[in-house]
């Protein structure tokens, strides 16, 4: 089975000058042109998009009637504009329903569009082409970049046509298609930097699609209209590819969607707690006394509904970290919501083309989450396992050029520091609803402060063997166990002890071959043993740590496993190793049973994943069944090694050899 993920995709076009209008951190974001300094510099601003309230609750959607789906794709049968218009809808109506948010959006016509851009008409059209396997859809806002006012009679488009009207003359306040003339109007007043005012949804015409998901490979309208038009009312990408070890889908606003697997599809349409909360927390239901937002029969406002978790996230400088990913998990290991750190309004570049890290407004973060439950809260880097920073903001794309893109994930703990190395101790929080504090948490500091880590590991950066699973299952026939072993340099180890670094963790990197599962291990172990210098095989003789149990990795990404006494590992580990000159360090993730979890190739077991490097070093290992040791030396006809690491603080060597 050849598993393909297709990229689904946003774009807000700017249209003048702005001042950034920083909100949820979930936002979409667009700039101007840069602005010369004079000094050799020059000037970005960047401003999060949003649609006014007057026009949120009354957004209509026109289906372009010149082209149906499937009408390019040969041998492919087109779908109806009806069925096309219905399925469109279904995932509009399913926005719609979140009752604390008040965007409302509907497919109320179809018919052909003659222009696309700025008419006022919010177009769902498969008419064009986006490129033979390319983006599946992109959706695409033309905002306000300047606080304007729309004063009565204003020919907005220039298609001399007024696009606006007297609220107090026409009795609405609203948005909405005052003349009748097919496009929409809006009430004369203020409207601030960064609303939209006309947003189009183009769907690949060179993609095969389907009304009902299949596992035929053609892509869903109804999965891939509903992530799209979470872009169209201004929602960016979330990073949430898993939800807990009983459910490994994603939340609807991930970048990629499988179209092979219809429970993937089925998943994307169903809106995750963190599309809600993202799109809840930009319209809240209940933020004002009258008009769309104001709370109506069936409505529950936002701030009785969820809290805003705040807080920073910095370097152990106490220098402000960028687009750090933090998300939280409640107490049934259910990841719901993720939010991104950080704030710029004004871009600065160099000369050389570099951003200055003066950029960088603050280090703040507000996450929005189902109020009056426990969470612990996380951070990764937006390093692309499994989110690459330039689908998600300006902002992500401004840190990864900082080279902010790249550090150790953690969990926040009891005792927030950059060197964590003796009893770690995850922080609970509770949340408590907005509405009894505008600051729900911010009083109980929720700030990270990122580890100063070290790793020992065999890898260098390479590619990923996505195919590998499929081959141990073909070549072995695993049917009862199975063992990732990963050896270590020894003198790396020790080297990093003496330099009075600490051993707190390992990392490995876990993935499924099936999407809509999680990678679960029987256990994940630090142990000792030796090799067999005349034979290559190993014997595993000692576990030194075995606390890792029933292990849930993350998919696509590393999966941090922390020591809950670095401290006492360490000294142990270092005696072991002082006493016996032969004794080698090695990381095993064990498979006991091999799950019942499976597709049209058969079983697919949880994977360390294999990074195809070269050399080979001859440090990777498995075995199959309770079988002996093999190495993955010439096995696959590349060299792979396992995604594996020791994970220090402190000064350790960064990368050992055996």
């Amino acid at each position: 089975m050849i598993i393909r993920k297709i990229l689904m995709s946003s774009l807000a076009v700017a249209l003048a000058s702005s001042t950034a209008l920083a909100q949820t951190g979930r936002q979409l974001t667009t700039s101007p042109a840069p602005v010369d300094n004079g000094d050799g510099t020059t000037t970005t601003e960047i401003f999060d998009t949003f649609w006014d309230d007057r026009c949120a609750g009354n957004i209509s959607v026109t289906l372009d009637a010149t082209a149906a789906p499937n009408t390019f794709v040969a041998g492919a049968t087109p779908i109806s504009l009806e069925d096309t218009a219905a399925a469109i809808d279904a995932g509009l109506q399913r926005w719609n329903a979140n009752p604390s948010s008040f965007i409302d959006m509907s497919v109320d016509d179809i018919r052909p569009v003659p222009t696309i851009f700025l008419d006022f008409n919010n177009t769902a059209s498969f008419a064009f082409s986006l490129g033979a396997g390319g983006a599946l859809g992109v959706s695409i806002s033309t905002p306000l970049t300047a606080d304007a006012t729309f004063t009565v009679g204003l020919d907005i488009d220039g298609d001399g046509d007024s696009d606006v009207f007297d609220p107090d003359a026409e009795g609405v306040a609203v948005c909405t298609d005052i003349d009748g003339d097919g496009d929409i109007e809006y009430p004369a007043g203020d409207y601030a930097a960064g609303t939209i005012l006309d947003n189009d949804v183009f769907f690949n015409a060179l993609t095969l699609w389907e009304t009902t998901p299949t596992a035929a490979g053609g892509a869903d309208i109804d999965a891939v209209s509903t992530h799209e038009y979470g872009h169209s009312h201004g929602l960016t990408h979330s990073t949430i590819n898993q939800t807990s070890a009983a459910d490994g889908s994603q939340a609807t606003m991930f970048p990629s969607i499988a179209t092979f697997s219809p429970a993937a599809e089925e998943a994307v349409r169903t809106l995750h707690p963190d599309d809600l909360a993202a799109s809840a927390s930009i319209y809240q239901e209940g933020s004002d006394y009258q008009g769309p937002a104001a709370l109506q029969q069936g409505d529950v406002a936002f701030g009785s509904a969820f809290s805003v978790l705040q807080g920073t996230v910095t370097n152990a400088a106490g220098e402000p970290i960028l687009s750090a990913a933090v998300s939280a998990t409640n107490r049934g290991g259910e990841v719901v919501a993720v939010t991104y750190s950080g704030t710029v309004t004004e871009q600065v570049v160099d000369s050389t083309g570099a951003t200055l890290a003066s950029s960088i407004d603050d280090s703040r973060f507000r996450l929005a989450v189902p109020a009056n439950e426990i969470y612990t809260l996380n951070i990764e880097a937006l390093d692309g396992s499994p989110v690459v920073p330039g689908s998600i903001s300006a902002e992500a794309l401004i840190a990864d050029g900082l080279g902010q893109t790249v550090f150790p994930e953690e969990a926040l703990t009891l005792t927030e520091s950059s060197t964590e190395s003796r009893f770690v101790i995850d922080r609970k929080v509770f949340a408590i609803p907005a509405r009894f504090s505008r600051f729900s948490s911010r009083s109980s500091r929720l700030d990270f402060v990122l580890n100063e880590e070290t790793f020992v590991e065999n890898v260098a950066d390479g590619g990923i063997g996505a195919s590998i699973p499929n081959i141990l299952q073909a070549a072995f026939g695993i049917t009862d166990s199975f063992q990732f072993i990963e050896m270590f340099d020894r003198q790396a180890i020790m080297d990093s002890f003496e330099a009075g670094s600490v051993l707190t963790g390992l990392n490995a990197g876990t993935d499924t071959a099936v999407v809509t599962a999680s990678p679960i291990f029987s256990s994940i172990d630090l142990v000792t043993g030796t090799v067999d210098e005349t034979t290559g095989e190993i014997t595993l003789d000692r576990t030194f740590y075995s606390g890792f149990d029933d292990v849930t990795g993350q998919t696509a990404d590393l999966t941090n496993l922390d020591f809950k006494i670095p401290s006492l590992v360490s000294a142990k580990l270092l005696s072991a190793l002082r006493r016996d000159e032969n004794l080698q360090v090695f990381m095993v993730a064990n498979i006991d049973d091999i799950p019942a979890v499976s597709d049209d190739t058969g079983t697919i077991i949880p994977l360390i994943r294999p990074i195809i490097t070269g050399p080979e070093s001859g440090t990777s290992f498995f075995t199959v069944n309770g079988g002996p040791s093999m190495s993955t030396i010439g096995l696959f006809g590349v060299p792979v090694n396992w995604e594996m690491e020791l994970r220090f603080t402190g000064a350790a060597s960064s990368k050992g050899h055996y």
